[in-house]
């Protein structure tokens, strides 16, 4: 028994070390986390949130057992709240209360020292899921398979345990002995095809997500990070198909119309992608990311007026964004007012350097108002930063050639002038 608390005592100590230097990466504040992707922590009622955490403690001891619906994120409504005291999840929270206290009181209790391993087993299964389990401090997901990692160490020792006790309790029984053995390599190779299969679905985002989707297809959360990895492949109307799925499931996911805005504005529907921004800001969370894309859209079908209000609303807001000043910037010099265009590409420039798309512009509006000599310096950066970046190529060229027909006029001007200069001396 003094061996388990001594170890026990152990594992907790360098558990709560552990915990401090989390902590101490938030400068020891709770994260933020967003309501709707986590109810239970969220909601008013004490007894609905006991009964939905148990729900979920006993979805993860579920997963540990037998590991056949592996999800990266069980957010918003993978999850359903616990209202009933009726419900059926409440028995098998019931079995997982029992069987824990029962374990727990066996090994604390027992006084025979190989029966430690127990304890021992207990504290590797519970303490490093502490702090995961939102009992100690809120935390931002549901059920994730990461945080049963160290969990899993205690799992298999108290399983080994098991079968040992089994072994030796049918001593003398070679049938049952061998059913024994063939349980044990059968669970050995049925998890390591699993860990196998399992691996194979973290090693891309899309097949990651292909996975959340089949093992949770009401995860709209899962659904539109799907819909964004098919966009990336270039797997257009197989993302288009997944987001308007998504969108028929559940109607309040602000990112989802934001995500399927973008996806339309690059296949050149403006206004379909108008409709999606327009709703994306109706959500707060979204409101102040969506102003930009908001903007451009209205910029490109010609309603400038709207646009530049967007784009002020934006650099009100969150004032430290480079492309939205890039972008008003190119609604100004649109709509010939040259001087606001320069003064807001430099602003975009003075916030981020390394700019390109910056750069690029306020080169551009330089050559096109005949300053090629500036121009030139902004587009050569460019092209030190980006020397595939084909426009500034183009324009560097052409900025070069007017800087050389200027300097070309300026001789003839000077020429010319000395000429006049020469005959009007000849004459006195």
């Amino acid at each position: 028994m003094y061996i388990y608390i001594h170890y026990t005592v152990l594992l907790a100590l360098c558990g709560g070390i552990l915990l401090e230097f989390r902590l101490s990466m938030n400068y020891g504040t709770e994260p933020i986390f967003k309501p709707n992707e986590l109810k239970a922590a969220f909601h008013e009622n004490r007894l609905i949130r006991i009964l939905s955490f148990s729900k979920i403690y006993a979805i993860n001891s579920w997963l540990l057992l037998a590991p056949s619906q592996l999800c990266c994120d069980w957010s918003l409504e993978s999850v359903t709240l616990v209202e009933n005291i009726f419900d059926i999840s409440n028995v098998w929270s019931g079995i997982l209360y029992v069987g824990v206290l029962s374990l727990t009181f066996r090994a604390v209790t027992c006084t025979r020292i190989n029966k430690t391993p127990v304890g021992i087993g207990l504290a590797l299964l519970l303490i490093p899921f502490l702090p995961a389990s939102g009992l100690l401090l809120r935390v931002g997901f549901v059920v994730a398979e990461r945080v049963l990692y160290t969990p899993s160490l205690g799992y298999c020792l108290l399983i080994s345990l098991g079968f040992r006790k089994l072994w030796l309790y049918f001593q003398g029984w070679k049938l049952v002995r061998w059913g024994i053995a063939l349980s044990m390599m059968y669970i050995l190779v049925i998890m390591s095809i699993k860990t196998h299969n399992r691996n194979l679905d973290w090693l891309t985002d899309l097949s990651l997500y292909k996975s959340a989707v089949e093992v949770l297809p009401n995860n709209v959360k899962m659904q539109n990070n799907y819909a964004m990895e098919l966009k990336r492949e270039g797997r257009i109307e197989e993302a288009r198909k997944v987001y308007q799925h998504a969108m028929q499931m559940d109607a309040d996911f602000g990112e989802l119309y934001f995500n399927y805005g973008n996806l339309l504005s690059d296949e050149g529907d403006f206004q379909g992608a108008l409709q999606q921004f327009e709703r994306a800001a109706t959500y707060e969370q979204m409101y102040t990311k969506t102003l930009n894309n908001l903007a451009t859209m209205y910029f490109r079908l010609g309603r400038n007026q709207d646009a530049e209000n967007c784009f002020l609303e934006s650099i009100r807001l969150t004032p430290d964004q480079s492309n939205v000043y890039s972008n008003l910037g190119s609604l100004y010099g649109m709509t010939n007012r040259p001087k606001q265009a320069e003064q807001m590409f430099k602003k975009a420039i003075e916030i981020n350097p390394t700019y390109t798309e910056g750069l690029f512009n306020l080169g551009t509006l330089l050559v096109q108002h005949h300053r090629p000599i500036e121009g030139e310096v902004y587009l050569r950066k460019v092209l030190q930063l980006n020397p595939h970046h084909t426009g500034a190529a183009n324009n560097l060229k052409v900025a070069l050639y007017e800087k050389s027909s200027q300097a070309s006029k300026k001789t003839k001007e000077t020429v010319k002038k000395a000429k006049s200069t020469k005959r009007r001396k000849s004459k006195q």
